[in-house]
Order: C-alpha cells, then structure tokens, then sequence
C-alpha cells in the first residue's frame, strides 16, 4: 500500500472476477473492543446517472487480510493534485486534478 490514497488498481484473479478501480481511500488495522478490523482500501469504480447527474458512486472495498492480489497499473502524472474530502486518516480521495490550475478551478 502507498502512503497516500492515488494511482489505478487491478485485481488479479480470473477473468470474471477481475476488479479495475481508482485507490481513494485506505485504512489500517484498528481495535473495537474485543474485534480488531485488519484495515481496508476502497476503489472508485465509476458513477451511475447522465453526464450532468450523478445518482450513485460505485465503490468497493477490500480487507486488507483478503487472500485476493493487486497491483498497480499507473501512477497519477508528475504534476497532478489530489483534491481530498476531508483531512485525517480517513480522507477520501474526490479528484486528482491535472494540475495546480485544474484544482483551483474545480
């Protein structure tokens, strides 16, 4: 896992279970009383609706202990910026923009 969320991943495995999506978020292990989560990565898959509508964001979600593999496929190009939605651990990548311009204006 990289430091920050970014970058395209793919599942590896057969065919039909193949899994293509953007790294927007990561988490690591954490307690809840006697349960201890393994940590988890979240891929943006697309969105569902028209070009002006957005009715559903398609994530999946994936436990770090999984017995499924990745790997990364491209890296975001020197000079894109990672438009976050909130600070902290849990940030949530909304857009990596081009450049420094493209982020502003967005």
């Amino acid at each position: 896992m990289c430091d920050e969320p970014r970058g395209n991943l793919s599942q590896n495995g057969p065919p039909a279970a193949a899994v293509d999506g953007r790294l927007i978020r990561k988490e690591g292990p954490r307690k809840l009383r006697s349960y201890t989560s393994p940590g988890y990565f979240t891929l943006y898959q697309g969105d569902i609706g028209s070009k002006t509508t957005i009715i559903v964001n398609i994530h999946r979600t994936f436990a770090l202990d999984s017995d499924l593999t990745f790997k990364m496929l491209e890296r975001p190009p020197v000079g894109a910026v990672r438009i976050f939605g909130r600070a902290g651990e849990a940030r949530e990548l909304l857009l990596l923009a081009e450049n420094q311009t493209s982020a502003e204006t967005w």
